[in-house]
């Protein structure tokens, strides 16, 4: 069986761990679609026996693995990520010292703006722990 890992994917995408059981039922859906593929979830690779389908199978599992790694975080996956409240992330995206990447509209009996947060920004965040700390204590 040849392997099509995804690994160095997940470990660079942080968002795919927060995204786990999205990322789990698309890559099912895939294998459905392929014969002879099988999913290895604790090693973050698909096994496929003929290789000569290896190829179609790439195809379809990459584009996915990216797509869910760098769609924007919703406001509850900052505040898991980010191990903060959800109190804190209103006020910080008030304040605009977390920057909104989009607002998405949804119609609740109105409409009600929803904004969504780039990994990017929110990673570089995580990698400083101090600047949250400052921000607590009101710097």
């Amino acid at each position: 069986m040849t392997p099509v890992d995804f690994s160095k994917v997940v470990s660079k995408h942080p968002a795919l761990m927060l995204r786990w059981g999205e990322l789990r039922k698309k890559l099912r859906k895939i294998v459905r679609r392929h014969k002879g593929a099988q999913l290895d979830l604790e090693k973050h690779r698909l096994l496929v026996r003929d290789p000569s389908t290896l190829e179609a199978v790439k195809a379809d599992v990459m584009p996915t693995v990216l797509e869910v790694a760098t769609r924007p975080y919703s406001g509850p996956e900052v505040v898991n990520r980010l191990s903060i409240s959800n109190a804190e992330r209103v006020r910080w995206t008030k304040d605009q010292r977390l920057p909104v990447f989009r607002r998405n509209l949804i119609k609740r009996g109105q409409l009600v703006s929803v904004p969504t947060y780039d990994t990017a920004v929110i990673e570089s965040l995580v990698a400083q722990p101090e600047l949250i700390n400052a921000w607590r204590d009101g710097v």
